[in-house]
């Protein structure tokens, strides 16, 4: 019999809310980038494996890596405080769930997250454990001739007790060029239609280098047509006593709900420059080619989501959660 749980003593006034949430009025800019699946299967290793020795894998199925631009208002269906202004950056890779050396399932792991406000923060990391930060976003319009998104955040040279953290880009995405032709918008409506798209965007990346097979990118391109996206983050809180332990660690899975959508894809090249710094060592975690990379593909979304409610499928001290 599951134990009851005690009450949580919420603070008001968005501290930390009540999920779901939700973000309204969206608008969305994704641009993917070609990784290399060893750095990204490492990566895996460090952020995501902590439960390896119970059967409980992830593993990279694509050299893929997409980045996000997002803006919107977020707020929350539980709690009644009102609503705050929210942008975001965060990077996003495909990954397989395999358990026993069996395939579970394709979700989203993002390892990299920065957000506006200490509510989005907060929430996020205390309650699905989404690796957040603080950072400053400037989104442009996309179509201006001379676009550049920018995310600036602490940054730290070198990792040391003498190196001040301070305030730079971190990320620049500038547009170089577009034709005659990318001028033309290509707007589709409704969920599937957009998952649509996106699975036939990342059907030609799928490597045949993915652990297991190509077995896997089939199975996320037959994902990304359902209108729910599968996320999954490790969640952990730092032991009070001894600080290099946790006192509690688990790999949490949960779904984003798009709705409304509509989606276009953007004209242009765009290059991403990385600065290349201790504190966020992009280029080795993904397997980029460089310090500057230009994107595979570009896109546009309107949006509302809702981030739905959560469940522990591997905990410490208690193993899988899930059925072998």
């Amino acid at each position: 019999m599951k134990t009851r749980l005690p009450e949580y003593r919420a603070r008001p006034a968005w501290v930390e809310s009540e999920p779901p949430g939700v973000i309204l009025d969206a608008r969305v800019q994704a641009f993917g980038f070609k990784g290399q699946v060893e750095a990204m299967d490492a990566l895996l290793d460090r952020y995501l494996n902590v439960g390896a020795q119970d059967g409980l894998v992830y593993r990279t199925v694509a050299p893929l890596v997409v980045m996000t631009f997002l803006k919107g208002r977020l707020t929350s269906s539980s709690d009644p405080y009102g609503w705050l202004p929210d942008t975001e950056c965060a990077f996003w890779m495909p990954v397989a769930s395999i358990l026993n050396g069996k395939v579970r399932g394709i979700s989203w792991f993002m390892p990299w997250v920065w957000v506006n406000s200490a509510a989005a923060m907060q929430t996020g990391y205390c309650v699905w454990g989404f690796a957040k930060s603080i950072g400053s976003c400037d989104i442009p319009d996309p179509r201006a001739s001379d676009a550049r998104f920018q995310m600036s955040t602490y940054v730290f040279d070198t990792l040391s007790p003498q190196t001040e953290g301070v305030v730079r880009p971190l990320l620049t995405l500038s547009k170089r060029k577009e034709t005659l032709l990318e001028h033309l918008e290509h707007g589709m409506s409704g969920v599937s239609q957009v998952f649509s798209a996106a699975g036939r965007a990342l059907e030609g990346w799928i490597s045949g280098q993915a652990k297991p097979s190509m077995d896997l990118g089939r199975e996320l391109i037959g994902d990304l047509l359902h209108p729910k996206v599968p996320v999954v983050n490790m969640k952990q809180f730092r032991d009070c006593a001894e600080p290099t332990r946790a006192c509690y660690q688990s790999i949490v899975e949960s779904t984003c709900t798009p709705s409304d959508m509509h989606m276009k894809f953007l004209p242009g090249e765009w290059r991403l420059d990385v600065l290349p710094c201790a504190s966020h060592p992009l280029r080795e975690e993904f397997g980029f080619s460089g310090d500057s990379i230009d994107a595979i593909f570009a896109a546009e979304v309107d949006m509302n989501f809702t981030a739905d409610l959560g469940k522990e499928v591997w905990r410490t001290g208690s193993g899988v959660l899930v059925p072998g």
